[in-house]
């Protein structure tokens, strides 16, 4: 894990500073999934870390969202032959977003 202090330098822990550079930087935040506050959230559904942990066929399964990790997941259970649909908002959609895939 790293701190940008300025365009072209980052810090660790230990506050050691280097130089860098690159076209584009991608920064994953890692981010946990969590269950949204509706009824039935908890009772009815798994977040992508619960998958694969799963003692049981989890059967036809619905994908709520599209971010990398959603579709990761629904590669993964359609791979083993697990029926899968994915959904995604329409508006997130026709932003473009998916246009590259």
């Amino acid at each position: 894990m790293c701190i940008f202090i300025s365009f072209y330098q980052v810090t660790d822990k230990k506050n050691n500073v280097q130089h860098i550079t690159a076209g584009d930087f991608i920064i994953a935040v890692g981010g946990r999934p969590k269950y949204p506050d509706i009824p039935g959230a908890k009772e009815y559904s798994i977040t992508s870390d619960d998958l694969f942990s799963l003692k049981y066929h989890p059967g036809k399964c619905l994908i709520v969202g599209a971010s990398y990790i959603a579709l990761e997941c629904a590669g993964f259970l359609h791979a083993v032959g697990i029926e899968c649909t994915i959904m995604v908002s329409t508006k997130l959609y026709s932003s473009g977003i998916y246009t590259i895939m």
